[in-house]
């Protein structure tokens, strides 16, 4: 669609999804292609600047196709980097609530097993008393 902008503009979608394929969340990127070098930024923040907007008629494009064509593997290029860079970025926090979270479950682990060997100890102790009690009555 033509619009303000000063260079050729492709939107991206990525996709994170788990081992099996299946899709967990989504992000779609504005990419633009300056002197070899790929940016890219939300798609709606693009769109707003370039002054696309609801009930916009898409006019036919008089554009180098194939000059646009070779736009697209550096832009996927650098949208992997970027949506690889934002699933870091979220995953961060996540990890250190899973790791604060294991430590705990390691300290509850410690203190049960603690907790059982001294009543197992004091079980033990009193069927030991017992016996002794139950020998010497004989």
């Amino acid at each position: 669609m033509p619009a303000d902008v000063s260079d050729p503009v492709l939107l991206v979608s990525g996709v994170w999804s788990n081992k099996l394929g299946e899709p967990l969340a989504g992000a779609w990127l504005a990419a633009a292609v300056e002197d070899a070098w790929s940016s890219s930024r939300t798609l709606h923040g693009a769109l707003a600047s370039a002054g696309v907007a609801h009930g916009m008629v898409n006019p036919a494009w008089s554009g180098d196709l194939d000059a646009t064509r070779a736009l697209i593997e550096p832009v996927v290029v650098a949208a992997e980097a970027r949506l690889t860079d934002d699933l870091l970025d979220q995953l961060a926090p996540i990890e250190e609530r899973l790791n604060a979270t294991r430590q705990r479950l390691a300290s509850w682990q410690q203190e049960a097993t603690a907790t059982a060997m001294g009543i197992g100890s004091r079980a033990i102790a009193a069927g030991a008393c017992k016996t002794s009690s139950a020998a010497r009555s004989r």
